[in-house]
């Protein structure tokens, strides 16, 4: 490990190890899951790529956007010929950390001329079950909606009204702040909301996105899914499976058997509700029982940031230091034992991209005070 380094010379504030990614070394964390010796699946994928090419094929990377995951696909195409089915075909990039091709990516050609592609309202006319239905317009569709919508609200109130939805949520938080509900359930709150939080506590905003930065699962010894069940983004699961047979071992933590849990393994059932307690407890083992590398989150984490007691609401500098910039952070040194500042270096945007740091600061951990 390198030391720490400031820019901009002895005794200024600058960048240490401690900065956050920076475009370079996010990249460099995604890669991670390396491009080196290629699974047997993976030697047969790029066996019939390069077939392709020898036939006339082109090869063109991109990532499946049909989910968050951005898994690593190839669109094939007959060089020269027009793009129909028969000239295009999706496939795994072999050669990609995230390579996957679930059901959804594979039938990229068919979403909009399927022959079958569902292109006006259908309307059930038959017995719930019995999958009879007609098709009827756009009008009389919305109106129809329309109607029960007030229906509800006229017997029910406002709030008795909820909306879901994958891809149109910020369409209906409009038409929810204007009809008087705020149940706008976003299917991320039960899909990627957590991860994005974790990746910007980690690696802050502008890496937070789904796709943008995932787990080194390729690198991993012992993987704990806490309510995860990895079957989406198949690329995901790609890389965990690879994993798994360099011996991680898989431990699944959730009320009910996941997918995952099936094969190769290990299920822990929890009671509903209890997550929170038992991450809790692993935190509490963690430190009581000194399993944790205190000098890691001393040096490379804003661990030691003095926080109010009972909120643990991060204490501002100025709080404290006399002239520090309101967006500042303090810690305790335990060289000089005083307080000193931990400043934020942010983007043109106002994004946190890094910390400012003194040079020589040893933070201490378990500073309290009145």
């Amino acid at each position: 490990m390198r030391e720490d380094k400031t820019v901009d010379g002895p005794g200024s504030i600058g960048f240490s190890r401690r900065s956050l990614l920076s475009g370079a070394a996010a990249a460099g964390a995604a890669g991670t899951f390396g491009f080196s010796a290629l699974m047997p699946a993976d030697k047969a994928l790029a066996e019939q790529v390069e077939a392709l090419k020898a036939d006339g094929w082109e090869a063109h990377p991109c990532a499946c956007n049909v989910c968050g995951g951005y898994c690593g696909l190839l669109a094939m195409h007959k060089k020269g010929a027009p793009v129909s089915q028969e000239t295009v075909r999706i496939m795994p990039n072999p050669t990609h950390p995230q390579r996957g091709c679930c059901a959804r990516g594979a039938q990229a050609m068919w979403v909009w001329n399927h022959p079958m592609r569902l292109k006006k309202p259908l309307k059930r006319v038959g017995a719930r079950g019995d999958g009879k239905f007609q098709e009827i317009s756009w009008d009389q569709a919305l109106n129809e909606i329309a109607e029960r919508v007030k229906a509800i609200v006229e017997k029910d109130g406002e709030r008795a009204v909820t909306m879901s939805s994958h891809n149109f949520s910020a369409m209906q938080k409009w038409f929810g702040c204007a009809l008087g509900t705020p149940n706008v359930i976003s299917h991320s709150s039960t899909c990627n909301s957590a991860s994005i939080a974790g990746r910007r506590m980690v690696f802050g905003k502008g890496f937070d996105g789904a796709g943008k930065v995932e787990p080194d699962y390729a690198r991993a010894k012992y993987l704990l899914c806490v309510g995860r069940t990895l079957n989406c983004a198949i690329g995901v699961a790609a890389v965990v499976a690879r994993a798994k047979t360099e011996g991680t071992k898989v431990v699944f933590v959730d009320p009910h058997m996941p997918e995952g849990a099936l094969t190769g393994s290990e299920w822990i059932p929890i009671r509903p509700g209890a997550d929170s307690a038992f991450l809790l407890s692993l935190i509490h083992i963690g430190i009581t029982e000194k399993l944790v590398d205190f000098e890691f989150l001393r040096r490379h984490t804003n661990a030691p940031y003095l926080v109010e007691t009972g909120t643990r609401r991060p204490i501002a500098a100025s709080e404290i230091i006399a002239g520090a910039p309101e967006d500042a952070f303090v810690v305790m040194d335990r060289k000089t034992a005083s307080y000193v500042v931990m400043g934020l270096k942010k983007d043109d945007k106002g994004n946190a991209v890094g910390f400012a740091e003194p040079e020589g600061v040893d933070p201490e951990l378990d500073h309290a005070a009145r």
